[in-house]
């Protein structure tokens, strides 16, 4: 864990000594920390037991967080721009509530400490892999997502992306389909491209790629 997150200049070795600390980068104090809330697995059973957070987040926030995000998936820093410090962070869905509508203090003043330190754009967008109508449902669940107008003005946007279900479904359809292509292939079987399509393994993939090509914008 500690030589990736090196890799990715979250975490610093500086000087000669055995650990890693929280070295400087462009004359100032790396806005990150290393925390093992989680040495146990008592936030998160899905998470590693070390991983980056905001500096100013203490473990006891991270507590409160874990609680308020499903399955303990709290925002855990996975990548930095090399050059613009902006960085990408995963997490789960809030448990936000259709009645209620809960809010995290912490959580809130979290997200708002990813703002990246650049020059251009200094907005934080929240991406949800969801569509629109499936976050939606969740509220009626207990569960739910970010309100922009709680999280700084932060921009969030759905990504369309189906569920789980639909996935393996597919796959199981693609799967299925490149089983029996050989049998037709060579009888020029025109049907086979209907059959791949009706499969929406592309649909899904395409789904997937233009996510990733907004992150990565």
């Amino acid at each position: 864990l500690d030589d990736e997150y090196r890799r990715l200049g979250l975490l610093k070795r500086i000087g000669g000594g055995p650990h890693d600390v929280l070295g400087s980068l462009a004359g100032s104090v790396l806005p990150w920390r290393l925390t093992e809330a989680n040495k146990d697995f008592q936030l998160c059973t899905t998470y590693p037991t070390k991983f980056i957070v905001p500096r100013g987040i203490s473990d006891e926030a991270l507590k409160r967080i874990a609680s308020f995000r499903s399955k303990g998936r709290i925002p855990a820093i996975v990548y930095r721009h090399p050059s613009n410090n902006a960085t990408i962070s995963r997490c789960a869905q809030p448990m936000v509530g259709l009645v209620r509508r809960a809010r995290c203090p912490d959580d809130e003043r979290y997200i708002k400490q990813l703002i990246p330190d650049a020059k251009e754009n200094k907005d934080v967008y929240i991406i949800d892999c969801r569509s629109q109508a499936a976050a939606y449902g969740n509220l009626a669940v207990g569960r739910g997502f970010e309100f922009s107008a709680n999280y700084g003005g932060s921009k969030l946007l759905f990504m369309n992306i189906e569920n789980i279900h639909a996935m393996r479904e597919s796959c199981k359809r693609i799967v299925e389909l490149g089983a029996t292509a050989w049998r037709s292939c060579g009888e020029g079987d025109s049907r086979w491209w209907s059959h791949l399509e009706a499969t929406r393994w592309l649909e899904h993939i395409r789904s997937l790629l233009a996510a990733a090509s907004m992150c990565a914008r």
